[in-house]
């Protein structure tokens, strides 16, 4: 027997039965769920049919998944949610808000931004919930976990209470867990990694052992290349402390050799920590701090400048949208001005001064540069004596007393240049006078 329908194929073969996944059933417009208008498919989708959801939908019947179905449009509803099989990636705000939800096996994906609420659920089986860092599940009631794993980089509140029933339920990851209700896993669950814990309301995941425990970083920002510096409240004894670092909020990574309730380190890029206190066999985690890193300014180009004798010398820095700081000294001490320019005292030898790039809003400071006014000295003044000829005709003047060159000139400005050379020889009609430097 061979019966087909749609895209839904059904055979009957030996006694057995198989099914074959049909079309996607996307929606068409905004509606209710049970409205067979509102598909692509012209009909209500099956468990079994994938499902896309991209019109707000009111969700006016129970939903049963064993198919994957993805939310990209807010939804809500006093209705169930079970889900045996498959995935829901939750792109949304969606809302089931009735209780008793089943939940035992597939994958729910909780994305960054949204929110997930449902009533009192209870779960089961291989039950995956994924609670990505920035995302949010609200359980209005309580979890059941009886076999089944809740990684919580985001945030998952419980209205109720929460209590798992083996050692296959727990609760992973480095977000916030809390319940109103009791939370416990006395039962060998975990909660973020400790087992057999027990609260009885108004409980904290990250603070089951009774021990409330902070970090505090010395600043929030850091220059690239500079330390990050924490210290910890924790004052508890005896304890093991373990440090820990992510760069996304998400996974993190335990530092090697960071096992004091203090850590520094130089950072590159903006990083998150926390820290795990272990004592009496239960552990606490403090809630992930984030330092992030300003970029240095570029490093400027200064390329020094000079001048003949005493007096003073304009420095120039450039190449970086900073502001500039110049100092006398290589240790950056003696602060001489904030100014891509810098006039020099009158200086009667060569002399280094220093500057760097400033950011003026994150204090970040680039390498410190070297550049050097050079004053070079004058050459000794030449002698020359005065010579003279009986009528008219040409005189030949000499110049001495320094290793330097010989320029003559006929004005006192030294503006009309008239030879250069240790002698010049002019030709005369009457008196007259020459220069020479």
């Amino acid at each position: 027997m061979k019966i087909i329908f749609g895209y839904l194929l059904a055979f009957a073969l030996w006694g057995s039965t198989t099914f074959v996944y049909g079309q996607t059933a996307t929606t068409l417009a905004a509606g209710n769920w049970g409205t067979a208008a509102n598909w692509s498919t012209g009909s209500v989708p099956t468990s079994t049919t994938p499902v896309i959801v991209n019109n707000a939908m009111t969700l006016n019947q129970n939903i049963t998944i064993q198919a994957k179905y993805i939310f990209n449009a807010n939804s809500s509803g006093s209705q169930n949610l079970n889900m045996s099989s498959d995935s829901l990636i939750i792109n949304a705000n969606v809302s089931f808000n009735s209780a008793g939800n089943n939940l035992s096996n597939g994958v729910i994906l909780v994305k960054s931004g949204f929110t997930f609420t449902i009533g009192s659920i209870g779960t089961g089986g291989t039950l995956q919930v994924i609670i990505e860092p920035g995302a949010t599940m609200i359980v209005n009631g309580s979890i059941n976990n009886n076999g089944g794993t809740f990684q919580v980089d985001g945030t998952l509140n419980v209205t109720g209470s929460y209590s798992a029933a083996n050692s296959s339920a727990n609760v992973t990851g480095s977000g916030t867990f809390t319940t109103t209700g009791g939370m416990n896993s006395m039962n060998g669950g975990t909660i973020f990694g400790n087992p057999n814990q027990s609260c009885s309301s108004n409980c904290d995941g990250s603070s089951l052992c009774g021990n409330t425990v902070s970090i505090t970083p010395a600043s929030s920002a850091v220059c690239a290349g500079s330390n990050a510096s924490f210290s910890s409240s924790s004052s508890l004894t005896p304890a093991s402390y373990i440090w820990q670092s992510s760069t996304t909020n998400g996974s993190f990574t335990t530092i090697a050799g960071a096992s004091t309730n203090a850590y520094s380190a130089a950072l590159s890029a903006a990083t998150y920590y926390r820290l795990q206190v272990v004592t009496s066999g239960c552990t606490t985690s403090t809630a992930p701090v984030q330092i992030t890193v300003n970029p240095l300014p570029a490093v400027p180009t200064a390329p020094g400048a000079g001048r003949c004798g005493n007096g003073t010398v304009t420095l120039t820095a450039s190449g970086s949208s900073a502001n500039y700081n110049w100092y006398s000294d290589a240790l950056a001490a003696n602060f001489l001005i904030t100014n891509a320019n810098y006039t020099t005292p009158a200086l009667t030898t060569s002399t280094d001064y220093y500057v760097y790039a400033i950011n003026g809003t994150t204090n970040c400071k680039s390498a410190l540069v070297m550049v050097t006014a050079t004053v070079t000295p004058l050459p000794a003044a030449p002698s020359a004596s005065d010579v003279s000829r009986c009528g008219a005709g040409s005189v030949t003047l000499n110049a001495t007393g320094s290793a330097g060159s010989y320029n003559w000139y006929s004005d006192a400005l030294g503006a009309n240049l008239l030879s250069s050379g240790r002698s010049y020889s002019p030709s005369i009609s009457s008196n007259s006078g020459y220069y020479v430097s």
